[in-house]
């Protein structure tokens, strides 16, 4: 099964699905970016309708339901205030003047009111990962 512009194909659709890629990812380059409001908005709308059953047919579909951990995990990194925490941790993003951070396993809240950075010569977790 393959997953590409929201529609699921077979298998056998991969190499005509492969040959246009690097064609459609180039168009998608060159449009404007999506606001960071617009995908956090999206991502967290998107956890909620899991967490409260509109996918469970498919996640039944792939042998797992709300209630598997894996699920779980993921709904609780689609969350909002998750979402916001890893911008600021990872990319020094802040989206608002004061906004409550919410490291993804719910733990030790803390207020950032604009002056919260990253440590000099720190690095965001995901560009360290890829070096």
């Amino acid at each position: 099964m393959i997953l590409a512009k929201g529609k699921l194909y077979g298998e056998e659709e991969r190499e005509v699905l492969l040959a246009r890629l690097e064609d459609e990812i180039n168009e998608t380059r060159v449009r404007a970016p999506l606001r960071s409001e617009t995908v956090i908005a999206a991502l967290d709308a998107l956890g909620r309708h899991i967490e409260n059953g509109q996918f469970d047919a498919q996640l039944a579909a792939l042998g797992l339901s709300r209630r598997t951990d894996a699920v779980r995990t993921a709904t609780a990194m689609l969350r909002r205030e998750n979402l916001e925490y890893r911008l600021h941790m990872e990319l020094g993003m802040h989206l608002g003047s004061e906004y409550p951070l919410t490291p993804p396993n719910g733990s030790a809240r803390r207020i950032c009111r604009g002056q919260c950075r990253r440590p000099a010569g720190s690095e965001p977790c995901g560009r360290a990962a890829h070096r």
